[in-house]
Protein backbone atom coordinates (compact mmCIF):
# COMPACT_ATOMS: atom_id res chain seq x y z
CA UNK A 1 0.00 0.00 0.00
CA UNK A 2 3.24 2.27 0.92
CA UNK A 3 4.15 1.13 -2.46
CA UNK A 4 1.34 2.42 -4.42
CA UNK A 5 0.35 5.19 -2.46
CA UNK A 6 4.57 6.64 -3.21
CA UNK A 7 3.90 5.51 -6.88
CA UNK A 8 0.62 7.47 -6.96
CA UNK A 9 2.47 10.52 -5.55
CA UNK A 10 5.24 10.47 -7.96
CA UNK A 11 2.71 9.85 -10.95
CA UNK A 12 0.66 12.83 -9.73
CA UNK A 13 3.74 15.10 -9.53
CA UNK A 14 4.24 14.20 -12.90
CA UNK A 15 1.38 15.17 -14.47
CA UNK A 16 1.45 18.26 -12.32
CA UNK A 17 5.11 18.64 -14.29
CA UNK A 18 3.74 18.18 -17.64
CA UNK A 19 0.60 20.69 -16.93
CA UNK A 20 3.14 23.18 -15.91
CA UNK A 21 5.10 23.26 -19.16
CA UNK A 22 2.16 22.87 -20.91
CA UNK A 23 0.37 25.99 -19.83
CA UNK A 24 4.09 27.43 -19.93
CA UNK A 25 4.81 26.97 -23.74
CA UNK A 26 0.80 27.62 -24.73
CA UNK A 27 1.58 31.20 -22.72
CA UNK A 28 4.49 31.46 -24.61
CA UNK A 29 2.76 30.46 -27.90
CA UNK A 30 0.02 32.91 -27.34
CA UNK A 31 2.49 36.06 -26.56
CA UNK A 32 4.54 35.40 -29.47
CA UNK A 33 1.06 34.77 -32.00
CA UNK A 34 -0.17 38.14 -30.28
CA UNK A 35 3.38 40.24 -30.97
CA UNK A 36 3.36 38.95 -34.75
CA UNK A 37 1.58 39.89 -38.02
CA UNK A 38 -0.70 37.82 -39.36
CA UNK A 39 0.39 35.77 -41.89
CA UNK A 40 -2.36 37.05 -44.52
CA UNK A 41 -1.24 40.40 -44.56
CA UNK A 42 2.00 39.20 -45.35
CA UNK A 43 1.45 37.69 -48.29
CA UNK A 44 -0.84 40.38 -49.72
CA UNK A 45 2.25 42.97 -49.35
CA UNK A 46 4.56 40.16 -50.76
CA UNK A 47 2.38 40.40 -53.82
CA UNK A 48 1.87 44.02 -54.18
CA UNK A 49 6.01 44.51 -54.33
CA UNK A 50 6.25 41.97 -56.76
CA UNK A 51 3.78 43.57 -59.13
CA UNK A 52 5.37 47.07 -58.86
CA UNK A 53 8.67 45.58 -59.62
CA UNK A 54 7.04 44.35 -62.46
CA UNK A 55 4.89 47.38 -63.79
CA UNK A 56 8.09 49.15 -62.77
CA UNK A 57 10.29 46.68 -65.56
CA UNK A 58 7.64 47.09 -67.94
CA UNK A 59 7.54 50.80 -67.99
CA UNK A 60 11.22 50.89 -68.56
CA UNK A 61 11.50 48.56 -71.06
CA UNK A 62 8.55 50.83 -73.05
CA UNK A 63 10.35 53.54 -73.06
CA UNK A 64 13.46 52.15 -74.26
CA UNK A 65 12.06 50.80 -76.65
CA UNK A 66 9.98 54.19 -77.63
CA UNK A 67 13.26 56.72 -77.57
CA UNK A 68 15.58 53.71 -79.66
CA UNK A 69 12.90 53.99 -82.58
CA UNK A 70 13.69 58.04 -82.50
CA UNK A 71 16.52 58.10 -84.51
CA UNK A 72 18.87 61.12 -86.15
CA UNK A 73 16.82 63.22 -88.34
CA UNK A 74 19.35 63.62 -90.74
CA UNK A 75 19.19 62.69 -94.63
CA UNK A 76 21.55 64.34 -96.84
CA UNK A 77 25.57 65.04 -96.96
CA UNK A 78 24.58 68.50 -96.64
CA UNK A 79 22.69 68.73 -93.11
CA UNK A 80 25.10 65.72 -91.97
CA UNK A 81 27.54 68.77 -90.02
CA UNK A 82 24.40 69.32 -87.73
CA UNK A 83 23.93 66.06 -86.38
CA UNK A 84 25.08 65.23 -83.01
CA UNK A 85 28.73 63.99 -83.01
CA UNK A 86 29.88 61.22 -80.98
CA UNK A 87 33.29 62.13 -81.41
CA UNK A 88 35.52 62.14 -77.53
CA UNK A 89 36.95 65.22 -75.75
CA UNK A 90 32.96 67.72 -77.30
CA UNK A 91 32.04 66.99 -73.13
CA UNK A 92 35.28 66.95 -71.38
CA UNK A 93 35.51 69.39 -68.34
CA UNK A 94 32.01 69.48 -67.95
CA UNK A 95 31.10 69.67 -63.99
CA UNK A 96 29.58 66.90 -62.87
CA UNK A 97 27.34 68.69 -60.28
CA UNK A 98 25.09 70.43 -63.39
CA UNK A 99 21.57 68.74 -63.71
CA UNK A 100 20.65 66.45 -65.83
CA UNK A 101 19.79 67.33 -69.63
CA UNK A 102 16.00 66.74 -69.43
CA UNK A 103 16.07 69.02 -66.08
CA UNK A 104 17.29 72.38 -67.72
CA UNK A 105 15.34 74.55 -68.36
CA UNK A 106 15.77 75.61 -72.21
CA UNK A 107 16.63 78.71 -73.23
CA UNK A 108 15.73 80.64 -76.35
CA UNK A 109 19.04 80.86 -77.81
CA UNK A 110 18.59 76.99 -77.43
CA UNK A 111 16.51 76.90 -80.25
CA UNK A 112 17.82 79.47 -82.49
CA UNK A 113 19.47 77.68 -85.54
CA UNK A 114 21.87 79.28 -88.71
CA UNK A 115 24.65 78.66 -90.47
CA UNK A 116 26.54 79.54 -93.83
CA UNK A 117 26.27 76.79 -97.33
CA UNK A 118 28.97 77.86 -99.78
CA UNK A 119 27.82 76.23 -103.22
CA UNK A 120 31.14 75.48 -105.75
CA UNK A 121 30.10 74.37 -109.50
CA UNK A 122 33.27 74.26 -111.09
CA UNK A 123 35.10 73.64 -114.04
CA UNK A 124 36.06 70.04 -115.57
CA UNK A 125 37.74 67.44 -114.32
CA UNK A 126 40.30 67.36 -117.19
CA UNK A 127 40.81 71.28 -117.25
CA UNK A 128 40.16 72.22 -113.52
CA UNK A 129 41.83 75.44 -113.74
CA UNK A 130 40.09 76.93 -117.00
CA UNK A 131 37.34 78.93 -114.83
CA UNK A 132 34.71 77.61 -117.47
CA UNK A 133 32.13 75.54 -116.65
CA UNK A 134 31.87 72.04 -119.10
CA UNK A 135 29.35 72.43 -121.70
CA UNK A 136 27.22 70.19 -121.78
CA UNK A 137 25.64 70.33 -125.33
CA UNK A 138 28.71 69.18 -127.33
CA UNK A 139 30.66 67.44 -124.31
CA UNK A 140 33.47 70.20 -124.46
CA UNK A 141 35.82 71.09 -121.27
CA UNK A 142 34.84 74.71 -121.75
CA UNK A 143 30.87 76.06 -122.24
CA UNK A 144 29.53 79.41 -122.16
CA UNK A 145 29.26 80.06 -118.19
CA UNK A 146 31.68 81.13 -115.40
CA UNK A 147 32.54 78.75 -112.69
CA UNK A 148 30.29 80.05 -109.96
CA UNK A 149 30.26 80.35 -105.70
CA UNK A 150 27.51 81.13 -104.51
CA UNK A 151 26.33 81.62 -100.56
CA UNK A 152 23.50 80.97 -98.37
CA UNK A 153 23.42 82.54 -95.25
CA UNK A 154 20.72 80.86 -93.45
CA UNK A 155 18.38 81.54 -89.83
CA UNK A 156 15.64 80.23 -88.29
CA UNK A 157 14.14 78.59 -85.19
CA UNK A 158 13.14 75.23 -84.23
CA UNK A 159 9.76 74.75 -83.45
CA UNK A 160 10.19 71.35 -82.04
CA UNK A 161 12.42 68.43 -82.39
CA UNK A 162 11.15 67.67 -85.67
CA UNK A 163 10.00 71.35 -87.25
CA UNK A 164 12.37 74.20 -87.94
CA UNK A 165 11.75 77.42 -89.61
CA UNK A 166 14.15 79.11 -91.37
CA UNK A 167 14.87 82.31 -93.86
CA UNK A 168 17.97 81.65 -96.11
CA UNK A 169 19.51 84.46 -98.44
CA UNK A 170 20.80 83.73 -101.43
CA UNK A 171 24.03 85.63 -103.43
CA UNK A 172 25.32 84.64 -106.47
CA UNK A 173 29.42 85.33 -106.92
CA UNK A 174 30.63 84.71 -110.44
CA UNK A 175 33.87 85.58 -113.03
CA UNK A 176 32.37 86.69 -116.72
CA UNK A 177 32.24 89.26 -118.87
CA UNK A 178 29.39 90.47 -120.99
CA UNK A 179 31.02 89.41 -124.21
CA UNK A 180 32.56 86.14 -122.44
CA UNK A 181 35.83 86.99 -124.50
CA UNK A 182 37.28 87.77 -121.12
CA UNK A 183 37.36 84.11 -120.15
CA UNK A 184 36.30 85.20 -116.19
CA UNK A 185 38.36 88.10 -115.36
CA UNK A 186 35.08 90.29 -114.57
CA UNK A 187 33.62 89.39 -110.84
CA UNK A 188 30.47 89.95 -110.34
CA UNK A 189 28.14 89.61 -106.64
CA UNK A 190 24.31 89.75 -106.91
CA UNK A 191 21.58 88.47 -105.04
CA UNK A 192 19.91 84.91 -106.28
CA UNK A 193 16.63 82.92 -105.44
CA UNK A 194 16.14 83.47 -101.15
CA UNK A 195 13.72 81.64 -99.65
CA UNK A 196 11.65 80.95 -96.25
CA UNK A 197 11.53 77.24 -96.02
CA UNK A 198 10.17 74.96 -93.29
CA UNK A 199 12.17 71.71 -92.52
CA UNK A 200 10.50 68.61 -91.60
CA UNK A 201 13.13 65.89 -90.01
CA UNK A 202 10.52 63.09 -90.09
CA UNK A 203 7.51 62.73 -92.05
CA UNK A 204 6.88 58.82 -91.20
CA UNK A 205 9.36 56.30 -89.71
CA UNK A 206 9.00 52.47 -89.64
CA UNK A 207 11.82 50.28 -88.79
CA UNK A 208 14.59 51.08 -91.05
CA UNK A 209 12.76 53.07 -93.60
CA UNK A 210 12.28 57.04 -93.02
CA UNK A 211 10.83 59.76 -94.81
CA UNK A 212 11.99 63.41 -94.49
CA UNK A 213 11.96 66.51 -96.47
CA UNK A 214 10.92 69.97 -96.63
CA UNK A 215 9.04 72.89 -98.37
CA UNK A 216 10.37 76.14 -99.36
CA UNK A 217 8.76 79.70 -101.07
CA UNK A 218 10.97 81.88 -102.83
CA UNK A 219 9.18 85.41 -103.51
CA UNK A 220 9.51 87.00 -106.67
CA UNK A 221 11.53 89.61 -105.91
CA UNK A 222 14.71 91.26 -108.39
CA UNK A 223 14.74 91.84 -111.68
CA UNK A 224 16.10 88.16 -112.80
CA UNK A 225 12.42 87.05 -113.09
CA UNK A 226 9.94 89.85 -113.48
CA UNK A 227 6.98 87.72 -114.40
CA UNK A 228 7.51 85.36 -111.68
CA UNK A 229 4.72 85.23 -108.78
CA UNK A 230 6.15 83.03 -106.67
CA UNK A 231 8.18 79.98 -106.83
CA UNK A 232 7.26 76.60 -104.44
CA UNK A 233 9.20 73.71 -103.77
CA UNK A 234 9.14 70.68 -102.15
CA UNK A 235 12.29 67.74 -101.38
CA UNK A 236 10.72 64.53 -100.28
CA UNK A 237 13.62 62.72 -99.40
CA UNK A 238 13.49 58.36 -98.90
CA UNK A 239 16.19 56.28 -97.16
CA UNK A 240 16.33 52.81 -96.25
CA UNK A 241 19.49 51.25 -94.43
CA UNK A 242 20.16 48.11 -95.28
CA UNK A 243 22.89 47.90 -92.99
CA UNK A 244 24.81 49.96 -90.52
CA UNK A 245 26.63 50.94 -93.39
CA UNK A 246 24.84 50.99 -96.64
CA UNK A 247 21.34 52.71 -97.47
CA UNK A 248 19.40 53.11 -100.59
CA UNK A 249 17.89 56.53 -100.54
CA UNK A 250 15.99 58.81 -102.71
CA UNK A 251 16.05 62.80 -103.22
CA UNK A 252 13.07 63.81 -105.07
CA UNK A 253 11.62 67.39 -106.10
CA UNK A 254 8.52 69.31 -107.03
CA UNK A 255 8.80 72.97 -108.59
CA UNK A 256 6.01 75.01 -109.15
CA UNK A 257 6.48 78.41 -110.76
CA UNK A 258 3.52 80.45 -110.61
CA UNK A 259 4.00 83.03 -113.02
CA UNK A 260 1.67 86.03 -114.15
CA UNK A 261 -0.13 86.07 -117.78
CA UNK A 262 2.61 87.79 -119.60
CA UNK A 263 5.05 85.29 -119.02
CA UNK A 264 2.91 82.76 -121.44
CA UNK A 265 1.70 85.74 -123.92
CA UNK A 266 3.19 85.07 -127.43
CA UNK A 267 6.39 87.81 -127.30
CA UNK A 268 7.59 85.68 -124.08
CA UNK A 269 6.47 82.10 -125.15
CA UNK A 270 6.49 81.59 -128.51
CA UNK A 271 6.63 78.15 -129.01
CA UNK A 272 4.65 77.37 -125.78
CA UNK A 273 7.11 75.67 -124.14
CA UNK A 274 7.44 78.04 -121.13
CA UNK A 275 7.24 74.98 -118.08
CA UNK A 276 5.19 75.71 -114.88
CA UNK A 277 6.69 72.54 -112.98
CA UNK A 278 8.90 70.67 -112.92
CA UNK A 279 9.52 67.18 -110.94
CA UNK A 280 13.19 65.69 -109.95
CA UNK A 281 14.15 62.30 -109.50
CA UNK A 282 17.45 61.14 -107.27
CA UNK A 283 17.85 57.33 -106.61
CA UNK A 284 21.01 56.78 -104.51
CA UNK A 285 23.12 54.07 -102.91
CA UNK A 286 25.41 55.34 -100.33
CA UNK A 287 28.10 53.83 -97.89
CA UNK A 288 29.46 54.99 -94.73
CA UNK A 289 32.94 54.29 -94.99
CA UNK A 290 34.16 56.03 -91.65
CA UNK A 291 32.11 57.53 -88.93
CA UNK A 292 33.15 60.80 -90.57
CA UNK A 293 33.41 59.88 -94.13
CA UNK A 294 30.53 58.58 -96.42
CA UNK A 295 30.79 57.50 -100.04
CA UNK A 296 27.78 58.16 -102.66
CA UNK A 297 26.23 57.18 -106.46
CA UNK A 298 23.47 58.68 -107.68
CA UNK A 299 21.15 59.08 -111.04
CA UNK A 300 19.64 62.93 -111.38
CA UNK A 301 16.77 63.29 -113.57
CA UNK A 302 14.02 65.82 -114.22
CA UNK A 303 10.53 66.05 -115.51
CA UNK A 304 8.53 69.22 -116.50
CA UNK A 305 4.88 70.18 -117.70
CA UNK A 306 4.33 73.22 -120.01
CA UNK A 307 1.65 75.46 -119.35
CA UNK A 308 0.49 76.28 -123.06
CA UNK A 309 0.70 73.47 -124.88
CA UNK A 310 -0.22 71.22 -121.49
CA UNK A 311 2.67 68.60 -122.06
CA UNK A 312 5.09 66.31 -120.40
CA UNK A 313 8.69 65.65 -121.14
CA UNK A 314 12.43 65.72 -119.97
CA UNK A 315 13.20 69.32 -118.32
CA UNK A 316 15.96 68.78 -121.02
CA UNK A 317 13.51 68.85 -124.01
CA UNK A 318 12.07 72.31 -122.66
CA UNK A 319 15.12 74.45 -120.47
CA UNK A 320 18.04 72.49 -122.22
CA UNK A 321 21.36 70.39 -121.78
CA UNK A 322 21.65 72.02 -118.09
CA UNK A 323 18.41 70.19 -116.83
CA UNK A 324 19.81 67.04 -118.15
CA UNK A 325 20.34 63.65 -116.71
CA UNK A 326 23.59 62.77 -115.05
CA UNK A 327 24.67 60.50 -112.51
CA UNK A 328 27.26 61.78 -109.15
CA UNK A 329 29.66 60.44 -107.84
CA UNK A 330 29.95 62.00 -104.31
CA UNK A 331 31.34 61.99 -100.75
CA UNK A 332 30.25 63.41 -97.33
CA UNK A 333 33.20 64.61 -94.84
CA UNK A 334 33.11 65.74 -91.61
CA UNK A 335 36.13 67.91 -90.07
CA UNK A 336 34.23 68.81 -86.81
CA UNK A 337 31.03 69.02 -85.55
CA UNK A 338 30.26 71.97 -87.71
CA UNK A 339 32.19 71.91 -90.82
CA UNK A 340 30.70 69.24 -93.58
CA UNK A 341 32.27 69.38 -97.20
CA UNK A 342 30.52 67.50 -100.14
CA UNK A 343 32.80 67.09 -102.93
CA UNK A 344 31.69 65.79 -106.37
CA UNK A 345 31.52 65.10 -110.08
CA UNK A 346 28.54 65.41 -112.45
CA UNK A 347 28.43 62.71 -115.14
CA UNK A 348 26.07 63.53 -117.72
CA UNK A 349 24.67 60.91 -120.02
CA UNK A 350 23.77 63.40 -122.92
CA UNK A 351 27.81 64.34 -123.07
CA UNK A 352 29.25 61.63 -121.29
CA UNK A 353 32.74 62.01 -121.78
CA UNK A 354 35.90 62.92 -119.28
CA UNK A 355 35.62 66.56 -120.97
CA UNK A 356 32.15 67.09 -120.01
CA UNK A 357 32.47 65.80 -116.43
CA UNK A 358 32.19 68.71 -113.94
CA UNK A 359 33.54 68.69 -110.35
CA UNK A 360 31.55 70.64 -107.96
CA UNK A 361 31.27 71.11 -104.06
CA UNK A 362 29.39 72.29 -101.23
CA UNK A 363 30.93 73.52 -97.85
CA UNK A 364 28.52 73.72 -94.65
CA UNK A 365 29.59 75.42 -91.55
CA UNK A 366 27.05 75.25 -88.95
CA UNK A 367 26.52 78.11 -86.45
CA UNK A 368 24.07 77.49 -84.06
Amino acid sequence: MKVMKAMSLAQAGLMIGVLSMSAAMAETSTNAAANAPAATPLKKKKKIIQKKAITRAGVVTKKTAKEDHLTSPQSSAISAATATSSMPGLTAGASTAEAPKALQKKRFIDNVRAGVLLEYYGASISDPLSGWQTDKDDGYAQGGASQELDTRVSLGYALSSNLTVMANAYFWSYSDSPDGADKGETFGFRPADSYLQLKVGKFYQSGKFKWSGDFRMYPGLGKSYPNRVVYLRTGQNLSYAMSSRWTLAAYNTIRYYHMTNGAYDSANDPSGNKVDTIVTVGPAIEYQMLDSVGLSLSFNDAYAHTHNNNTYGTAETYKGSAWGAYFELGSSIDFTKSINLNPYIDMFTHTFNAEAMQIGANLNFTIL
